[in-house]
């Protein structure tokens, strides 16, 4: 049993209100047309949904994807998205790369993009390896805007 099936039960009351402060702050600071694709990639209950239309959210935690609204949701993994290329316009990751083999999530993030795809990424900052991630990414997209957020940076990529 993974750390997130056994804390599922009281991961809202953990999480729920610095997650959505986050997707917030993305709704606020990053222009989203209507009718775009979003898939929410270590989305947990997939709180994104709340907020924007059209969201298919992934997680590996089954326990954690039972506690969605949002019933477009499956157990995958970043760095193996079960999806065709070029199947959505944005692409969230809210404080979870630093959970992914980073170099195969990016990889599988770009495929499942489509041509003109945005990627917003958040990355806490008090993981061991934030400065290598944010580099990583930098090298991979095109970064639009960064929000330093209180426990992440927020990178808006294309």
């Amino acid at each position: 049993m993974s750390y997130y099936d056994s804390t599922a039960t009281g991961y809202s009351e953990l999480h729920y209100t610095e997650q959505m402060h986050k997707l917030r702050l993305i709704r606020d600071n990053v222009r989203i047309k209507s009718g775009v694709r979003i898939l929410d990639i270590g989305c947990g209950p997939c709180w994104s949904s709340e907020l924007f239309e059209n969201v298919t959210g992934i997680d590996p935690c089954a326990e954690l994807l039972k506690l969605s609204k949002n019933k477009n949701v499956r157990v995958a993994r970043a760095e193996e998205l079960p999806f065709a290329d070029g199947s959505f316009d944005l692409l969230l990751c809210v404080s979870a790369i630093h959970h992914f083999d980073c170099d195969a999530a990016l990889s599988e993030m770009k495929r499942v993009g489509t041509s003109g795809a945005r990627f917003v990424i958040t990355v806490l900052k008090k993981a061991k390896k934030c400065s290598s991630i944010i580099k990583r990414i930098k090298s991979e997209f095109v970064v639009e805007n960064e929000i330093d957020e209180e426990k992440d940076i927020i990178l808006v990529c294309h």
